[in-house]
């Protein structure tokens, strides 16, 4: 599997936003759908499991884990603090991409699992 394109991230790690268009979407508070050309597998949750959050996250002071499901991850694999002001500003940053999402879930997961490893400062 070839590794998404670096140039999606910034110096620090931090996925750059993909495209202004898609965060006015995911910050009207449409969840899971339409955000430009490419929309949320329903089920999925790979971008709230598979990334380490380095900010806080409500009860979690220093964020998660790369690979932990994040606590705020419901049982439908929705973000239960979409469109709410405590969301990381990095769970906002991430929009679906076919670069990012691929074809399935656990494409998905493996895809920024790798993006983790790729922008780990301890590497």
């Amino acid at each position: 599997m070839e590794a998404p394109a670096e140039k999606s991230f910034a110096a620090n790690g931090q996925p750059k936003p993909r495209s202004a268009s898609g965060l006015d979407s995911a910050r009207s508070g449409r969840h899971h759908g339409d955000m430009g050309n490419f929309a949320c597998r329903e089920g999925c949750g790979a971008c709230c499991i598979a990334p380490s959050i380095n900010s806080p996250l409500p009860g979690r002071k220093d964020g998660k884990p790369a690979g932990e499901v994040c606590p705020w991850l419901d049982a439908t694999m929705r973000c239960g603090l979409w469109g709410r002001p405590e969301r990381p500003g990095f769970c906002s940053s991430l929009a679906p991409d076919p670069e990012m999402c691929g074809s399935a879930r656990e494409e998905a997961l493996a895809r920024l699992a790798e993006l983790e490893r790729l922008t780990d400062p301890r590497r």
